[in-house]
């Protein structure tokens, strides 16, 4: 077997499973009744999930017990990786709105992404902020507190 085979069965591993820790985060119903929600709101909830678990606790820190996202990974390319990342984050945000989430909801979702961004755009210590802030955990989180405390639910 040469180098390329084994790097390429290497990183298909990696990603295989970075894959299943993404889908497993993205599927998880913790505190959330699933089935109370109409479809399109599932499958906005499920993609927000995957988008939060990629940028925020996709890749597991060993022998620390953290996890970190690709949102500090990012952060470390001065000023485009800060820019990326919170355009990446403005996605859950959008998946929110096309559901109904308030626009008092979506404000502090908002705020929660210009915190991460501008403290993450200072070098060094900013990504240090990226890797524990977890905006992205955050406002999935007020995603999911919207649709668990609702009283009208939608019928399909």
């Amino acid at each position: 077997m040469s180098n390329d085979d084994l790097l390429d069965d290497t990183s298909a591993d990696a990603t295989a499973t970075v894959g299943s820790w993404i889908e497993e985060a993205a599927t998880t119903e913790e505190g959330l009744d699933l089935d109370s929600l109409s479809g399109r709101e599932r499958g906005a909830l499920k993609r927000a999930r995957t988008m939060g678990t990629l940028l925020d606790d996709a890749i597991p820190i060993p022998g620390v017990g953290y996890r970190v996202g690709i949102d500090p990974i990012l952060g470390l390319l001065p000023v485009s990786g800060d820019l990326a990342g919170a355009v990446l984050s403005a996605y859950i945000i959008a998946e929110a709105a096309l559901v109904g989430v308030p626009p008092k909801t979506l404000a502090r979702m908002a705020i929660n992404v210009v915190v991460d961004t501008s403290a993450g755009s200072i070098p060094v210590a900013g990504d240090l902020f990226d890797a524990v802030w977890k905006a992205n955990e955050r406002n999935v989180a007020l995603f999911e507190a919207h649709l668990a405390d609702r009283t009208d639910v939608p019928v399909e």
